[in-house]
């Protein structure tokens, strides 16, 4: 979900963004720390692997945080994973990026994020 620009103090849409601010810094620490401790989030700080693949490695990075975090004696070193790295990055499903202005996604994005203002921040 992406910030609303140029709204004035108390509309509904100013409370929008300042609720979804609050969220994303809670959602970007969280990221730095996740990036910081599994590094095969930061490589190249570009997306490798399809968005489905990436979602399942990010999936299992929170996962093995969320154990780390309340077993402090957790390490994830001598763990018999199985491989998920096969050789093609998971991209057997990628496509080439559809432009924003032509994409009908953002249409259905828009509505929704207008929905949401209309049902949560509007008085």
């Amino acid at each position: 979900m992406t910030p609303l620009t140029n709204f004035a103090e108390g509309t509904p849409e100013f409370r929008y963004n300042a609720a979804l601010c609050k969220a994303r810094n809670v959602v970007e620490r969280l990221f730095g720390v996740l990036k910081a401790t599994w590094r095969c989030l930061s490589r190249q700080r570009a997306l490798m692997y399809n968005p489905g693949f990436a979602g399942k490695i990010v999936n299992a990075c929170c996962v093995l945080h969320n154990l780390r975090l309340g077993q402090p004696d957790f390490s994830p070193e001598g763990m018999d994973f199985p491989e998920i790295f096969d050789g093609n990055n998971g991209d057997d499903a990628a496509s080439e990026p559809t432009p924003l202005s032509s994409n009908p996604l953002l249409s259905v994005a828009k509505r929704i994020q207008n929905r949401i203002i209309n049902s949560y921040y509007a008085n």
